[in-house]
């Protein structure tokens, strides 16, 4: 609803604006793809990808904050503001307005003068005045002649002109402090490249996320990898590009997978000015995945000095990252890592339910799965997480991940707790671990990227105490009312370098 809309704009905006206040480098709002949850979207964008008001205002800060040094907060009586934070850009000052809720009749009084239309100010250099005013979308909102802004969204920025030191300005102690930790360095300008690298990916191939490129080959096999080279600069390029791949986010002690890469380095590319060619190369992920979920792509371009290709090429020109991910076979992941304990997942005695709202569940073993949940859910809360108790002998603390061979056979997101003694302290995976196409998959747990489940009890340490961990729970959240989750092996596995 657009109530919700500008309350969500409101917030995420404001994020923003402390965030620039408090010298943080980078802002990521929650959340800019349209996101569905129990009949509430929580993005910016909706269904269609069309931008909401949330977006519109996420933009309009990033658009007038951009280089934006914090000088202060404007000292303002009027008790509907909340915060007043004033900004400064080369000549320009900028003031945002926040009261805190949106309201369309609302105005506030600042302690300053307006600035007439063709006054530029010379005359009184003393004062700051209103230039004008913007709502939290950049739209321009009228100043009543006593100097009264409107703020009908919450928010809203004050274009100033006159000093910027001293009254009506005062600096938070704190917030200054931040602020000069945190302010952005100067850095050399660089000649940007006319050159501009693009993956052309093929959805068949592989599925697109923030963290990478997923390989939906089970198991990863040899795949075409091709990039396009734009030259958006008005002279013909010639040169060379090098692709080359290694083991990404491999841990300390682990077994680095193997990726072939077949055509390593094209030397002759040429691309006329304003127009682009393609080049790929092939890459073999059979042996890449396994105790290194991921792989890094870099495929970097160097110029010729002499386009006859008599001279040796210069420094990179341009380059592209990419990383993959993808599975194994249960016996090739198990090759990358140093010892392996599979659990007796069979014993159904080991199982205890747990199911949300009024949801039944039943454990047993099938054909092909050792253990195989079955789960009907009638109302909205549709999470089934049952508690398996680790054998006493065990440890985790000499493990370093569990690798688990499981199918999903309805829509859902499967995923691992660990639970700390019997508190309700949960640690869980961040992502689900397998395609719930109700086909099998090899999927590695590593417990230094587990995450404090915040719908459980809080930790007063804050982190995963391996040594406390007596069970798991494997499972899942289903977008079906019935759904099955079938597990055949479940391994703790460790690394080379892991006691």
């Amino acid at each position: 609803p657009a109530d919700q809309d500008a309350a969500s704009a409101l917030d995420i905006t404001m994020k923003a604006v402390e965030a620039r206040a408090c010298g943080v480098a980078r802002y990521f709002a929650f959340v800019y793809p349209y996101y569905d949850e129990n009949d509430n979207n929580f993005g910016m964008m909706d269904k269609q990808a069309t931008p909401l008001r949330s977006m519109a205002a996420y933009a309009c800060a990033a658009h007038l904050l951009r280089g934006c040094e914090y000088v202060g907060d404007l000292e303002a009586n009027d008790r509907t503001i909340q915060r007043a934070r004033v900004f400064r850009r080369g000549p320009e000052t900028l003031a945002v307005i926040y009261t805190g809720k949106p309201n369309p009749q609302a105005k506030v009084n600042l302690p300053l003068s307006v600035l007439p239309k063709g006054d530029k100010g010379a005359t009184r250099p003393e004062a700051m005045r209103v230039v004008a005013a913007f709502g939290i979308d950049g739209r321009t909102l009228a100043v009543a002649p006593d100097g009264a802004v409107p703020v009908p969204d919450g928010l809203s920025y004050v274009r100033l002109e006159g000093l910027v030191q001293g009254a009506p300005l005062v600096a938070p102690p704190r917030t200054m402090r931040l602020w000069n930790l945190g302010r952005p360095r100067p850095r050399r300008a660089t000649e940007p490249s006319p050159l501009v690298l693009r993956y052309q990916f093929d959805r068949t191939l592989v599925e697109p996320s923030a963290r990478g490129y997923r390989v939906k080959a089970v198991p990863a096999a040899t795949m075409p990898v091709r990039v396009r080279v734009f030259n958006l600069g008005a002279v013909d390029f010639a040169g060379r590009i090098v692709l080359k791949a290694q083991p990404d986010d491999a841990p300390a002690g682990a077994k680095p997978g193997r990726v072939a890469v077949r055509g390593q380095a094209i030397e002759s590319l040429d691309v006329p000015a304003g127009k682009w060619a393609d080049v790929s190369w092939e890459l073999d992920f059979s042996r890449a995945f396994g105790a290194s979920p991921w792989v890094a792509v870099h495929a970097s371009v160097e110029k010729r000095a002499d386009p006859g290709g008599a001279s040796p090429v210069g420094p990179c020109e341009s380059q592209l990252w990419l990383r993959f991910s993808g599975e194994s076979t249960l016996s090739s992941a198990l090759l990358g890592f140093a010892r392996n304990c599979r659990l007796p997942i069979e014993d159904m005695n080991r199982w205890k339910p747990n199911v949300g709202g009024d949801g039944t569940m039943t454990m047993a073993k099938a054909d092909e799965a050792p253990w195989r949940l079955s789960v009907k859910f009638h109302e909205a809360d549709r999470w089934v997480y049952p508690y398996y108790d680790l054998p006493k002998d065990l440890d985790l603390r000499s493990f370093t991940g569990l690798l688990i061979r499981a199918r999903c056979h309805k829509p859902g997101q499967v995923r691992v707790f660990l639970w700390e003694g019997d508190r309700g302290v949960g640690y869980l995976t961040p992502e689900a671990l397998v395609l719930p196409d109700s086909q099998w998959h090899v999927a590695l747990v590593r417990f230094e990227d587990l995450v404090r489940s915040t719908a459980n009890a809080p930790d007063p340490d804050g982190r995963l105490d391996l040594g406390q961990v007596r069970r798991i729970s494997i499972g899942m959240n289903s977008q079906a009312a019935e759904n099955m989750l079938d597990v055949s092996d479940a391994y703790l596995v460790a690394d080379q370098g892991n006691p």
